[in-house]
């Protein structure tokens, strides 16, 4: 079983010259998720990506914490499908968080290779551009293993939980602490 790293470690990892990661989320946590990532990185601009969307949705903060607002970039992907997307992305040479939703699911050896590729693509390249392979269960091949590290955004704490229903217990029934 793969260790997944929390996700709060993705800034080292791009310190480090580490451009593609996995990411385990569950789809209900999307939102939290991009909200990561534009905080990890207000110096660029962060797009999402599923199969559903004809454009790259760009990613921008909705003023609300941990809320996105997604809207419609300027690059089109509406041919894509899950094979040739990492590898379109990496195409584009931009500078950007590119969250790409769904990629890791069932991978075939054409996807391997293209992942493989983006690796080393971007490692020797001068862009910052990042690619970050978002699944809620994501299925990383023993080819990918050594270079695709892994993230995770993990299930909230006890004592997480324990305070946010004292603060909304606290906001909605007035309540004492």
């Amino acid at each position: 079983m793969r260790k997944f790293s929390p996700l709060k470690t993705w800034p080292r990892l791009r310190a480090e010259g580490e451009h593609v990661a996995a990411c385990k989320a569950a789809v209900c946590d999307r939102n939290f998720v991009l909200d990561q990532f534009v905080r990890f990185a207000p110096d660029l601009p962060v797009y999402y990506w599923n199969s559903a969307f004809e454009y790259l949705q760009l990613v921008e903060p909705s003023g609300n914490e941990q809320r996105v607002k997604l809207s419609d970039s300027d690059i089109e992907f509406s041919s894509l499908q899950d094979e040739g997307t990492v590898r379109q992305v990496v195409e584009l040479r931009r500078p950007g968080v590119f969250v790409l939703s769904g990629a890791l699911k069932d991978t075939s050896e054409h996807q391997v290779q293209e992942i493989q590729n983006a690796h080393f693509a971007l490692r020797q390249g001068d862009i910052k551009q990042y690619v970050i392979l978002v699944d809620s269960d994501p299925e990383v091949s023993l080819e990918l293993y050594p270079l695709l590290p892994t993230l995770e955004y993990p299930l909230p704490s006890r004592e997480y939980v324990k305070q946010i229903i004292i603060d909304f217990c606290w906001d909605r029934f007035d309540m004492e602490h």
